[in-house]
């Protein structure tokens, strides 16, 4: 049974690492509110909006979003190693989705 759980962490850790998109010096990560849908792409610059960790010898993201749609509060919160591979994370009032799931969403708004 032990082993059951311990692969079990591996998928998810795999599953957790392509959650954030490398472009230049920054990462990009897209979600949508759980509340009422809306999708937001969120640019984090390296050296500003993820910071030093010196506790862990890594760095951190650690903000909160505010859509137009509802006042619906969503916590990012991820820690990376020092190659800025993703440790772990928490989405709090919202759920990862992927870049193409975020092109189609803006797609759809623009044809309404």
């Amino acid at each position: 049974m032990f082993n059951f759980f311990k692969k079990k962490v591996q998928k998810n850790n795999s599953e957790q690492r392509n959650i954030f998109y490398e472009e230049k010096n920054a990462l990009i990560v897209y979600f949508k509110c759980n509340k009422c849908g809306e999708t937001f792409k969120s640019y984090l610059r390296k050296g500003y909006d993820i910071i030093n960790d010196y506790d862990n010898d890594g760095f951190i993201v650690d903000k909160e979003y505010i859509g137009s749609k509802c006042p619906t509060r969503i916590h990012l919160h991820a820690s990376f190693d020092r190659n800025y591979n993703l440790l772990n994370y928490t989405l709090d009032n919202g759920k990862i989705i992927t870049k193409e799931e975020w092109e189609n969403e803006k797609n759809e708004s623009k044809k309404r």
